[in-house]
């Protein structure tokens, strides 16, 4: 499973760009309430993209959005995208 993410506007850790936990993935589906915990070990990177960027990552990487210091719009358009029926326990929100 893929998560694809066409970036609208320009962003950095100044807009608050996504910050992901490389090699999360790997440790498979984690709850909320521990995804600090699980990606203690990984190396983290903040998005610098560009508008008309496209960002594609792996469904369960561990991810969230800093804080933006300053007012600009941090526009991007998501689809996720699986090949196959969701693992047992995981549904489609529509």
């Amino acid at each position: 499973m893929l998560f694809v993410r066409l970036v609208l506007d320009d962003v950095d850790a100044a807009k608050g760009g996504m910050e992901m936990a490389l090699g999360s993935h790997h440790l498979g589906r984690v709850a909320a309430d521990q995804a600090d915990a699980g990606a203690q070990g990984c190396a983290r990177e903040v998005e610098q993209a560009q508008r008309g960027d496209v960002l594609v990552m792996h469904m369960l990487m561990v991810h969230r959005s800093t804080t933006s210091s300053c007012s600009t719009a941090r526009r991007v358009i998501r689809a996720d995208f699986a090949n196959a029926p969701l693992p047992a326990q995981l549904e489609w929100l529509v």
